[in-house]
């Protein structure tokens, strides 16, 4: 038998359609590796990458409300939110740390084995913990704009407030000097006080 024995079917492909042994098999999704990671190795990744997904949901709703921080546009429920919002997002980094630093020390331990799956898992690991300070150099990034806005519109605040004073001490001492030299006008006037 030859190759020219095997007749092509008749009927085209669609695209994506494979013929044979590799029709049937598709490729593992991430969450199905990530499950199987946390059957052999017991670590939480699938959980640990949705809170990661989630701190960075969160890390961009703070950013929104940032953009507002020392602005005219800022309220007192705008600082309350970013206040609140900023409460959280730490929480959850702080949940995140706590998670990554205990499967840091299980892949370290002897149960953390070898293997590919093993392998598997460390390098999971080592793309959430990469994830992970990304998400959180953004925060850090984050709560230094707020700082440095706030710290911009309060010497803006006091810069107004001084300029106000120094306008109304130099109407205070106009005045005083009109009074004066109506006063020294006076004095020179034939019947004057000082006369």
């Amino acid at each position: 038998m030859s190759f020219q024995d095997v007749k092509p079917s008749s009927a085209p492909r669609k695209p994506g359609e494979k013929r044979g042994l590799l029709q049937s098999y598709a490729p593992p999704s991430q969450s199905t590796i990530l499950e199987e990671q946390e059957s052999v190795t017991g670590m939480g990744y699938s959980a640990l990458s949705d809170d990661i997904l989630a701190y960075r949901r969160h890390v961009d709703m703070l950013q929104k409300l940032a953009a507002a921080a020392g602005t005219p546009q800022e309220t007192a429920a705008t600082q309350t939110q970013l206040r609140l919002q900023t409460d959280v997002v730490s929480e959850l980094g702080r949940k995140i740390e706590a998670r990554l630093t205990a499967s840091e020390r299980t892949l370290a331990s002897p149960r953390g084995g070898g293997g590919s799956t093993a392998a598997q898992a460390r390098a999971t690991h080592a793309k959430l913990t990469r994830d992970y300070r990304r998400v959180e150099t953004v925060f850090k990034n984050v709560q230094m704009d707020v700082k440095r806005r706030k710290g911009l519109a309060e010497a803006r605040r006091r810069e107004a407030l001084e300029e106000e004073e120094r306008k109304q001490f130099a109407g205070d001492t106009e005045e005083e000097a009109q009074r004066m030299q109506l006063q020294m006008h006076e004095d020179r006037l034939p019947g004057g006080n000082g006369r």
